[in-house]
């Protein structure tokens, strides 16, 4: 799916390394460093397994940080100084805000807890128990302001903003990370001596530790099932999705995807889609059942394409596109696949560039809802007085809410939000 992002300008190096991970627990193909301390492996016995939850969508992409009562996410509009700010909309009173509590603030200064300085890589705002977290990427090659990757941390209000952790200048983390209300999990990749080393790591947004786990050679995070990651390993002509257990170290294989397939494996939610023979199957992986799509045979790429959307209670999304002066048998669009029935047009979209865009699920408010993206206003984005902004000029999102049944029924019944301020 094509979703728009901020660009940077890049070049900078010769930043100091300032913290680094410290190994920790041994798990596949690892070795605990000699510098772990006993203190260390007595508070990682203490762990116990627990829920995970995905902080960003399976494929890394960060819309924002979705909780029970409301969404958090960065705004598009920027200042002439490339400031932003922290936006939340609230579940409760359909209102959009500014995460700010402030009588007569401005928003304009650091003073503002909902003040967001440019930051070369961005920020990802994720929830991580009763904590706000705001993870920096970072980018120590820009030519202007390099930053390393860090954290900040705050209360759900916005309140008690503290940076906690800044990270060494040859980390890079991966998305998606994920939590289980005390830590945050993620694909860390290292760099020393011209080469590059890739760990799972477990991250305490307060307490600004990071400790690796094992080697992720060829292996990414691909999202949760329960209390376990789900990861994607690559090797030769094969991929295993395996679950495994970060407290315990425990793995289980469930799909061994081969590279002859025509559609990769692709995972939303707690359901893993993929193909076999001529038809998308769902895999639902927390109760195991599989389900095959027999109503629509996977076309022959010389005739067309198919992009995977979205999937959820049993339900496809996906679009086909057909190649030139191909002759297909179902026209170019959107379409929702469901068990063996024929697939059924589908048109919940907006106009991005001239294309039409999928209203995208950001996250599932309940059981009954979904927060969604529906569309995308052209005039939200500021540059700077002068043209030079370090950020390209996007559109602001419009975050709406809408029922499970009409999105997957291609009915616009949004419930939009109030902007306050």
């Amino acid at each position: 799916m094509n979703k728009n992002k901020f660009l940077y300008v890049a070049a900078l190096f010769g930043m100091m390394v300032l913290v680094s991970c410290s190994s920790h627990d041994s798990a596949k193909n690892v070795t605990v460093t000699s510098e772990q301390s006993g203190a260390e492996s007595q508070a990682a016995s203490d762990i116990v397994s627990k829920p995970l939850t995905l902080l960003q969508s399976n494929d890394g992409w960060s819309y924002g940080a979705a909780g029970a009562k409301g969404f958090y996410f960065v705004s598009a509009a920027v200042r002439s100084d490339d400031s932003t700010s922290l936006m939340y909309c609230d579940y409760d009173t359909m209102q959009q805000i500014l995460l700010c509590s402030q009588p007569n603030c401005a928003h304009n200064t650091a003073a503002c807890n909902g003040y967001l300085p440019y930051s070369a890589g961005g920020i990802v705002p994720e929830i991580v128990g009763q904590n706000l977290v705001l993870f920096y990427p970072g980018n120590v090659h820009a030519e202007e302001n390099a930053t390393l990757p860090r954290i900040e941390t705050m209360g759900l209000d916005g309140s008690d903003r503290t940076e906690t952790i800044t990270f060494a200048a040859n980390q890079e983390f991966l998305r998606p990370m994920v939590t289980d209300g005390d830590f945050i999990y993620a694909c860390m990749w290292e760099t020393s001596d011209n080469s590059m080393e890739s760990f799972l790591v477990r991250i305490d947004p307060t307490a600004g530790t990071c400790e690796k786990m094992f080697s992720m050679d060829s292996t990414w995070i691909k999202g949760v099932v329960g209390d376990k990651l789900l990861l994607k390993s690559t090797s030769g002509d094969n991929s295993e999705w395996f679950t495994y257990d970060p407290v315990t170290g425990e793995q289980a294989v469930l799909y061994t995807e081969s590279s002859s397939v025509l559609q990769p494996a692709a995972v939303y939610g707690q359901t893993l889609v993929y193909q076999k023979g001529d038809h998308f199957h769902l895999l639902d992986l927390s109760t195991g059942q599989d389900t095959e799509l027999a109503g629509y045979t996977v076309p022959d790429q010389a005739v067309s394409y198919v992009n995977l959307y979205y999937a959820d209670d049993g339900k496809l999304l996906f679009e086909q596109c057909s190649n030139a002066g191909a002759d297909s048998q179902y026209a170019d669009g959107f379409y929702v696949l469901e068990s063996d029935k024929e697939p059924s047009p589908w048109t919940l979209t907006y106009s991005l560039y001239d294309k039409d865009t999928a209203c995208a699920v950001v996250a599932a408010k309940d059981a009954d809802t979904y927060l969604v993206e529906a569309g995308v206003q052209d005039t939200a984005a500021v540059q700077a007085d002068d043209g030079a902004s370090k950020y390209v000029s996007t559109g602001e999102r419009r975050y709406a809410l809408i029922s499970k049944a009409d999105y997957w029924s291609g009915n616009a019944n949004y419930r939009d939000f109030e902007k306050i301020g």
